[in-house]
């Protein structure tokens, strides 16, 4: 395990360098530790700036009590644990990984007993159950650029691993930064985004409209 925390550190060094190296073209997506509901609406959400909210407390049982067996026995996936225990770490493959994605939480009810709306999100008037998924993926898996269905708002917290998201908000710019476990991500509505898993990670997330 600790040999694995360090290639994740050393690669997160190395995307901060180069980062750092073409400033002209990536630029770190804004993050908050402290802000109000208010706030959030009218300097992010209203202006449709992608943020992430650290430190926040969720509270939620799904960071003690989910992990690749509750969820892959609780949904009968079978041989995924096989899978992941022989995939080769952070290798960045370019081929087919087995990333379980959109798995609806409208199908399994039982996973809400875990965790909460966060309350930047909970009074939104349109947060359908079909717009509601979880996510289990090995490092290397990813969602390519793209934009979310209806051009909702989403919010997305990983419960364990991390995350490298890219947000695209005009064809001069991309913002870039790391999720850690608890953080909150928003992406506004109608923007091209991507995500890379950087760990094996499982998470979840809501499309939205306010």
């Amino acid at each position: 395990m600790s040999a694995n925390l360090d290639s994740v550190s050393a690669l997160k060094k190395l995307i901060k360098s180069k980062q750092d190296n073409r400033q002209k073209l990536y630029e770190p997506v804004q993050v908050v530790e402290s802000i109000s509901i208010e706030n959030f609406i009218e300097n992010y959400e209203q202006k449709e700036i992608p943020v992430m909210i650290k430190n926040f407390p969720l509270g939620w049982k799904a960071f003690e009590k989910w992990d690749r067996n509750f969820i892959t026995e609780k949904l009968g996936i079978a041989n995924y644990k096989k899978y992941l225990a022989n995939f080769p770490q952070l290798s960045f493959a370019n081929g087919k990984t087995s990333y379980l994605r959109d798995i609806p939480i409208e199908e399994n009810r039982f996973l809400e007993e875990d965790y909460s709306i966060p309350p930047f999100f909970a009074q939104a008037s349109y947060q359908p159950y079909k717009y509601r998924w979880i996510f289990l993926g090995p490092p290397s898996s990813m969602t390519e650029a793209h934009i979310d269905v209806e051009d909702c708002h989403a919010w997305n917290v990983s419960i364990y691993g991390s995350k490298y998201w890219w947000f695209f908000p005009d064809k001069d710019r991309v913002l870039a930064g790391i999720a850690e476990p608890g953080d909150i991500v928003f992406t506004p509505g109608g923007m091209y985004h991507g995500v890379v898993n950087l760990q094996e990670c499982l998470s979840v997330t809501h499309d939205y409209q306010r």
